[in-house]
């Protein structure tokens, strides 16, 4: 029996809902992906924890992604202001800021 017998069902689940759920592009280490891109959360003092912006994907499209690198959301640059967590097996997330 495999070590993982669902992985590859979970996989599929995976890059299923990421190409029905993204909604930008993203360009990073000359590859491009498909990516949710949201505005974070501010708290009640509308202070934001890390970036301004958050961005889910899949962690097997950027493995690589580092804090301080530039990427590019449809056509706009924004820096990695955190290194990325991952959420689940097969995806990630990450802080972003706008680059200058």
């Amino acid at each position: 029996m495999a070590a993982a017998p669902f992985a590859a069902i979970e996989q599929c689940i995976a890059d299923a809902c990421t190409a029905l759920l993204a909604n930008a592009i993203v360009n990073a280490g000359g590859a491009d992906f498909a990516a949710r891109f949201s505005i974070a959360d501010r708290d009640a003092f509308d202070a934001v924890s890390v970036g301004d912006y958050t961005l889910r994907y899949l962690t097997a499209d950027a493995p690589d992604l580092v804090r301080g690198e530039v990427i590019m959301v449809d056509g706009t640059d924004y820096t990695v202001a955190a290194q990325p967590a991952r959420l689940n097996a097969h995806e990630s997330t990450v802080a972003l800021t706008r680059a200058d």
